[in-house]
């Protein structure tokens, strides 16, 4: 964790790539915008210093005294000059309880943004389309956006946005991992005579283990989750069901 120091002073130099859409780092429009966090907009924070480098330029801020969410912008309304692309302030992605993943950003500016892409994987790898999220277009306010994935399978997924100009151009956000949803269980009756229910499972292999860890019963759950464990001898057993997720492992006793 970094902690601002008392009578804080200092620079922050940003280096933008060859491809970043900085055009001529010596114009002076080309600035540091500063702000305390997403909800404030976006402040001049200057410039005192720029040097070209073999992989594009660096550019470092006047003075501040408060540390801030910090990004290269430009003072001119000349958008052929350094027409910074789309600045993605934060992406987020959410599974909800109904099994649906609730997707949001926002943009802190944007210079002819068509539209935004939701993209899915399964592996983090390969990603398919979802969905086409129009775009405000050429603003230096900031932009929230939202999203949702009605159709969201279970298990880990990846997410991420691909932004594209009216030009065509198209870059990529970083991808997101969302959790695969989490089951609830429960045992019933416990302790239990015969037929014991394995709410939250069904469909899904279980295996019964004594406590000396030898197997002693293995068996697919039907859709009603029930477990027939009449011909085990009385006693203290561990169930163990392997989801998605993870192995869950349960107690139950039968008498």
């Amino acid at each position: 964790v970094v902690t601002q120091p008392t009578n804080f002073n200092g620079t922050i130099t940003l280096a933008a790539g060859t491809t970043d859409g900085v055009t001529d780092p010596t114009a002076p429009t080309l600035v540091v915008a500063k702000r305390a966090d997403a909800s404030q907009p976006w402040a001049n924070a200057g410039r005192s210093a720029v040097a070209t480098t073999p992989t594009g330029s660096v550019l470092t801020s006047a003075v501040f005294t408060s540390f801030s969410d910090f990004a290269l912008a430009s003072t001119s309304d000349n958008f052929g000059t350094n027409p910074l692309p789309v600045t993605l302030s934060s992406f987020a992605a959410r599974r909800q309880a109904s099994g649906t993943v609730q997707l949001a950003w926002a943009t802190a500016s944007e210079r002819h943004s068509a539209y935004f892409e939701v993209q899915r994987s399964l592996d983090g790898t390969l990603f398919t389309s979802l969905e086409q999220v129009s775009a405000t277009g050429t603003t230096t306010q900031t932009h929230h956006y939202a999203s949702l994935d009605k159709t969201a399978p279970a298990g880990k997924l990846y997410y991420r946005l691909r932004q594209v100009d009216t030009d065509g151009a198209a870059t990529y956000s970083p991808a997101v991992p969302v959790s695969a949803p989490q089951h609830t269980l429960a045992l019933y009756p416990n302790p239990v005579r015969s037929q014991l229910t394995v709410a939250g499972a069904a469909g899904q292999e279980v295996r019964v283990f004594d406590l000396a860890g030898q197997l002693r019963l293995v068996a697919t759950l039907p859709a009603s989750g029930q477990l027939s464990v009449a011909a085990l001898p009385p006693g203290t057993y561990l169930l163990r069901v392997a989801l998605a997720e993870q192995a869950r492992t349960m107690r139950f006793t039968k008498e």
